[in-house]
C-alpha cells in the first residue's frame, strides 16, 4: 500500500479524515448563507493534543464574491466528513502585484467555549446534561456523549473561568475524564485507543527534516499539595528522576496528590519532543503509535506517539510536521 492510499484510508483528524483532492471550502455568514471559496493556493491546519481548538489558516485566489463576504464560520469537507468547522478569527484581503487573495485564519468550535467568560455560580447537584444545557448549548454544540448522573456534591464557577474551563474542570473531577470538543459535540469519555497504524519514520515513512531536544526547563521537582477544604500546603509529590538529574523546581497546587502525580508527567512528557517533516498528507492522527529511525543513529526511538500535527499546503507541495513525545515516562 503507497503512502498515499494510506493516507485516504487512515487519515482521521480530530472531528474528520484529510484526503487528498476533493476538499470543499465554504464560508457561512451570519444570515446562514454559504459561499463556497475554492481551493486555497496555502493553507495549514494545526492539531495538538493539549490545545482543545483545532486552527486553520487559507490564503485563497481573489472572487468578485469576496467583495462583500462577511463570514462567521468556516467549513471544510472532504470525503464524506466535516474536517473542520468553527468560528472565523481573522479575514483579511490583500492587494499586490502578485495579484488580490482573501485570508482566512478560524479555529475550531471549542473556541468560543475558550473565548467566553461563564458567570460565576454554584450547582448544588451538578451533572453533564445540566452543563452542557447551561455551557455548550449556547455556544453552537448540538449534542454530548458521557455520564449522565447527577452528583450531590456542590459545584461552583468562580469568576474568570472561561465556559471551556467549567466544563473540562467538572469532567476532570466529577466523570475522571477529559473533555474532547469533535465538531458540534462534546465528549467526556474515556481516552479511546485510535486504529491507527504504528508510524514507522525513517523507515515506511520518509523524513525531510527532524529535530530532538530535551527541555529541562519543563520538568518540575516538586509539587505541594493542599488539599481541598485545608488551609496549608502539607503534602508533597516528588518527580525522582528530575531531582536525580539535578532539576530543582517547584510548583504549587490546590487539590489532590493524584492531580499532582499527573502534572509530573505532563511536565516530564514536555520535557522531551521530536519534530519530524515528512513530504505528503498525514499518515495518521494525534495519538497514533510512532518510532523514529535516522540514518546517523544506531538506536531506534521507539515508544513514541503523535502529539501534534500540522498539515501544510503550499506552492512546494503537501508537508505534515509531526509533534512526537513518550508515550511513558518515569517520575
Amino acid at each position: 500500500m503507497t503512502n498515499m492510499e494510506r493516507a485516504c484510508i487512515g487519515c482521521k483528524v480530530r472531528g474528520g479524515y484529510l484526503q487528498p483532492g476533493g476538499y470543499t471550502y465554504t464560508a457561512c455568514d451570519s444570515q446562514g448563507e454559504r459561499i463556497p471559496l475554492g481551493a486555497p493556493l496555502e493553507a495549514i491546519l494545526s492539531i495538538e493534543e493539549d490545545t482543545p481548538a483545532d486552527a486553520f489558516t487559507g490564503v485563497f485566489p481573489w472572487k468578485s464574491i469576496y467583495e462583500e463576504l462577511d463570514p462567521v464560520f468556516l467549513e471544510i469537507c472532504g470525503g464524506g466528513e466535516v474536517v473542520f468547522f468553527g468560528p472565523v478569527d481573522e479575514l483579511q484581503r490583500r492587494f499586490s502585484s502578485e495579484g488580490c487573495m482573501l485570508e482566512i485564519a478560524a479555529r475550531s468550535m471549542a473556541a468560543l467555549l475558550l473565548d467566553n467568560e461563564a458567570i460565576p455560580q454554584t450547582y448544588a447537584y451538578p451533572s453533564l446534561p445540566l452543563l452542557f444545557e447551561r455551557h455548550g448549548k449556547p455556544y453552537g454544540f448540538t449534542e454530548w456523549k458521557g455520564e449522565p448522573s447527577g452528583f450531590s456534591v456542590p459545584f461552583t464557577i468562580t469568576k474568570g473561568m472561561s465556559e471551556w474551563e467549567v466544563l473540562s474542570l467538572f469532567c476532570s473531577r466529577y466523570l475522571k475524564v477529559p473533555l474532547r470538543a469533535r465538531g458540534k459535540r462534546l465528549e467526556a469519555l474515556e481516552k479511546r485507543k485510535e486504529e491507527f497504524p504504528l508510524l514507522q519514520f525513517g523507515r515506511e515513512i520518509p523524513i525531510l527534516e527532524c529535530s530532538a531536544e530535551n527541555k529541562m526547563c519543563e520538568r518540575y521537582s516538586e509539587i505541594l499539595v493542599k488539599p481541598e477544604n485545608t488551609e496549608t500546603f502539607a503534602l508533597s509529590v516528588f518527580d525522582g528522576e528530575a531531582k536525580s538529574l539535578g532539576i530543582r523546581r517547584r510548583r504549587l497546587l490546590s487539590g489532590s496528590t493524584e492531580q499532582a502525580r499527573e502534572a509530573l508527567v505532563k511536565a516530564a512528557r514536555r520535557a522531551f519532543c521530536v519534530e519530524v517533516m515528512s513530504p505528503g498528507l498525514p499518515e495518521a492522527g494525534v495519538g497514533a503509535a510512532a518510532c523514529l529511525t535516522l540514518p546517523n543513529w544506531r538506536r531506534e526511538i521507539s515508544g513514541l506517539y503523535v502529539s501534534g500535527l500540522r498539515y501544510i499546503l503550499s506552492s512546494s507541495g503537501e508537508r505534515c510536521r509531526y509533534t512526537l513525545r513518550k508515550k511513558e515516562v518515569d517520575v
